[in-house]
């Protein structure tokens, strides 16, 4: 899948949308829906396209309030909104440091700044405290909503700032880790790549944290999923 089937996708929907034989208009738009759904699902990083604002909200706002309500509704809203604070950046070449986003990923989004030492100084500002910052970059970096393994380098570009800075990662990280078993759609496997090369720098207690499972039981389930919780998965992708 690729971000021209989600373009093409959008752009049947809205051209089905027009058909006048209601009947036959109405089949194939359920069908559209569907295909449109799917891969919004399935793969929704082929339809964030911040360069077709207009389309997109026609086409995704009507899908979203036929599934209002509905978990997969909520998602594609999700998805919406990720869409338009990108679209707001593609406007602006610099987020305002006036009117900073509400949230660390919602900045992290909208932002188009190469200078990764001043997005982990406002990644700071952003949050209550640093475990808070923390966890939002994890989350930011590991969930199926955004794609390409530029985040991951972020992310490690930046928990190597704040770690020069003083911040205790090996704490911040593990304090977080209860927290992602929490977040729906996260890749452990992502995370577990930013702890390895974090530990492989240095800037990562594997000790410490191999003592934290050993006593906080790490080989327990989820009480949310009948899997393991992130701390078994993590140690298998460190292992």
């Amino acid at each position: 899948m690729s971000y021209r089937s989600g373009k093409q996708c959008m752009l049947k929907s809205s051209q089905i949308d027009r058909i006048p034989s209601r009947p036959v208009g109405l089949t194939m738009q359920r069908r559209a829906q569907g295909l449109l759904c799917n891969l919004c699902l399935s793969s929704p990083f082929c339809v964030i396209l911040p360069e077709q604002r207009s389309l997109y909200e026609l086409v995704m706002g009507a899908l979203s309030s036929s599934l209002a309500g509905d978990q997969a509704g909520r998602r594609i809203r999700q998805l919406i909104d990720r869409n338009n604070r990108l679209a707001v950046a593609t406007g602006n070449s610099k987020t305002s440091e006036g009117h900073l986003p509400p949230t660390i990923m919602a900045y992290l989004d909208s932002t188009v700044s190469q200078d990764l030492k001043m997005l982990g100084s406002r990644c700071l500002q952003l949050a209550k405290n640093t475990k808070q910052a923390v966890l939002e970059l994890l989350i930011w970096s590991s969930t199926i909503y955004r794609v390409g393994s530029e985040r991951i380098y972020v992310a490690i570009q930046i928990f190597t700032a704040w770690f020069h800075e003083g911040i205790d990662i090996t704490a911040c990280i593990l304090s977080g880790l209860p927290h992602l078993d929490q977040v729906p759609h996260l890749r452990t496997r992502l995370v577990g790549k930013i702890v390895a090369e974090l530990s492989r720098q240095g800037f990562f207690d594997l000790s410490v944290a191999l003592r934290r499972f050993i006593v906080t039981g790490s080989t327990r389930r989820s009480p949310c999923a009948d899997q393991a919780c992130h701390s078994t998965k993590l140690c298998f992708f460190l292992g």
